[in-house]
């Protein structure tokens, strides 16, 4: 039998996992991270500017998102 999640990954580190993958930031920026390797390991067809585009933009909206949560 496996030792508990909480074991493994110590006190509150759980809960904080489960925020990351629930945090639409994270999965923006992953989804940025997956064009840029699949344009590198697949060969998707777009061109260095629109990568380039596409991750500042992405970039772009995490950030404004932060500032928006941080208002409070």
């Amino acid at each position: 039998m496996p030792p508990p999640a909480s074991f493994i990954l110590g006190a509150g580190m759980k809960e904080k996992l489960d925020s990351l993958v629930k945090s639409r930031r994270f999965w923006v920026a992953a989804a940025g991270v997956a064009v840029v390797f699949l344009k590198e390991a697949v060969g998707v067809p777009l061109s260095e500017e629109q990568i380039t585009q596409l991750v500042l933009l992405a970039g772009s909206w995490i950030v404004g998102e932060s500032l928006r949560s941080s208002e409070g």
